[in-house]
């Protein structure tokens, strides 16, 4: 029993927590964090089989002080590893200048909390240091706030633009952060069904769309995209849309470009006349036609 208390003990102070400081900031990350927590688990089940035994009485007081230092451990490990995510995961949300424009007073908390973290040093085994499990503790409080903000500040975009509600929180703080608007385009798709994307020129403005049929329509105006909000543009491009549908069905029917006209479409307009109470007489096809293209005009 007391070679393998020693073996314990000499594995555990022995393997140091691997921090690696990233290029670009120079902020340190904790790698390999769960080889350690395993090796904590394993020990804490050795140690309390070892004090069930019978003749583990005269190591009884050494194994209950090992057995405080890994339990200690283990909480610290924990809140190492539930820091560590969060801040990596709202690290990229508040480097974003618009998110910082829209949450100021969440964004200084964020960057206080930044600092505090990067004071943290991890070289060996500083798990029982009392003020670094302090310190998790208060930074985890904190970001655990700065969350409860950050999905009520998501909510209210939902509000302003309800085709976000497609999105979950994840995919929302991921088009919050892109500067591009063009790097958004994965999740345009879940936003507008049937549509596979949005063009742009070279000023970054909304040109056109594309159909995940592989059609390609021009918008009848450009949206720009600079000093504007995601949810003002987007709305914009909804309104552009329906624009620029309506004007090329106006157009196909007034050249009497009926060809196209299939039995489907058809139906829908049918449906459409029909929810709107409109009573539509007659059975002229084209006369139908400019009855559904004036209710559209109007």
């Amino acid at each position: 029993l007391e070679v393998s208390m020693e073996k314990m003990e000499n594995d555990l102070t022995q393997m140091p927590l691997i921090v690696v400081n990233r290029v670009f900031d120079g902020a340190g990350v904790v790698k390999k964090m769960e080889d350690v927590i395993e090796v904590v688990d394993d020990q804490l089940v050795t140690v309390g089989a070892l004090l069930n035994r019978p003749f583990a009485k005269p190591f009884e007081q050494r194994a209950r002080t090992w057995l405080t230092t890994l339990q200690k451990t283990m909480v610290t490990l924990e809140c190492i590893r539930n820091c560590q995510k969060q801040w990596l995961f709202l690290e990229p949300v508040f480097r974003t200048p618009h998110i910082q424009d829209q949450l100021p007073v969440v964004g200084k908390e964020f960057q206080r909390i930044t600092s505090r973290i990067k004071e943290v040093k991890l070289v060996v085994f500083v798990c029982e240091d009392r003020r670094l499990l302090g310190l998790l503790t208060e930074c985890n409080k904190q970001m655990e706030l700065i969350m409860m903000q950050l999905i009520e500040y998501l909510e209210e975009k939902r509000m302003k633009f309800p085709r976000f509600f497609f999105l979950s929180n994840d995919e929302m703080l991921a088009i919050m952060s892109y500067l591009n608007p063009e790097d958004m385009q994965y999740y345009l798709c879940k936003c507008f069904d049937g549509i596979a994307g949005l063009e742009f020129n070279n000023e970054q403005a909304v040109t056109g769309m594309d159909s995940q049929a592989g059609e390609s329509l021009s918008l009848l105006y450009t949206i720009e995209t600079h000093n504007n909000t995601v949810e003002g543009w987007l709305w914009s491009v909804v309104k552009t849309m329906q624009d620029t549908l309506r004007n090329r069905l106006c157009h196909c029917v007034q050249l009497g470009v009926m060809d196209w006209w299939s039995e489907e479409q058809n139906k829908k307009v049918t449906k459409t006349l029909l929810t709107a109470s409109v009573d539509v007489s007659g059975k002229d096809e084209q006369r139908r036609m400019k009855a559904s293209v004036q209710m559209l005009e109007d």
